[in-house]
């Protein structure tokens, strides 16, 4: 629809640049003018320039508004992706969470856990911990090309943080009581915000 719209005005444009350019001929043909007005006052040369400037700027005005519409349609796909990747990747934070609530998942999460090696060292461990974070250098990119704020960038930081602590020390303790509700519900607050934003 937007394409159409602007293609209509940029028909116009050259429309209305070729119908001006037919009417100065035949004005110039007939002579009409100087019907009107003494010829030997006016300058051809100054006309011819302003004519020429005035085809440029509606030219240039023509070509700005198809670049920045294209700008604003880019940043609009841009701030929608942005909003898909984080809703994703809340939904696998959530996902992950209600998982591990669940006391046989968690048993089962700390039997493949190796706690011989430190967290970074353990690719399972690894694995819980950074698998709803895959779009993370994408976010990050978002971020710094100001698709989304800084402040929805430090939220998901924060909650990103906090799954990590979460998740680690529900697998390391994994026989003592999950209360994992608070961070779901932040999280869950948080991916309605950017559900909302849309």
């Amino acid at each position: 629809m937007e394409k159409k719209r602007y293609k209509k005005y940029i028909k116009n444009g050259i429309a209305i640049s070729v119908l001006l350019n037919v009417c100065f001929l035949i004005a110039d043909l007939f002579n009409i003018p100087s019907h009107f007005f003494d010829m030997s006052v006016l300058n051809l040369d100054l006309v011819n320039i302003l004519v020429s400037n005035t085809v440029i700027i509606v030219m240039f005005w023509i070509t700005y508004c198809l670049i920045d519409h294209r700008n604003v349609e880019k940043d609009n796909n841009q701030r929608k992706i942005a909003n898909v990747v984080l809703i994703e990747s809340y939904d696998k934070c959530i996902e992950m969470l209600e998982l591990f609530a669940n006391k046989k998942a968690l048993e089962k999460a700390a039997a493949n856990c190796d706690f011989d090696k430190l967290t970074f060292q353990d690719p399972v461990m690894q694995w819980y911990l950074n698998s709803p974070f895959e779009f993370d250098e994408m976010i990050s990119e978002f971020a710094k090309n100001g698709i989304i704020t800084a402040d929805e960038y430090k939220e998901y930081l924060d909650l990103k943080k906090k799954y990590k602590a979460h998740i680690n020390k529900s697998i390391v303790f994994f026989d003592r009581e999950n209360l994992s509700y608070g961070i779901i519900y932040d999280i869950k607050k948080t991916r309605q915000r950017v559900l909302a934003s849309v």
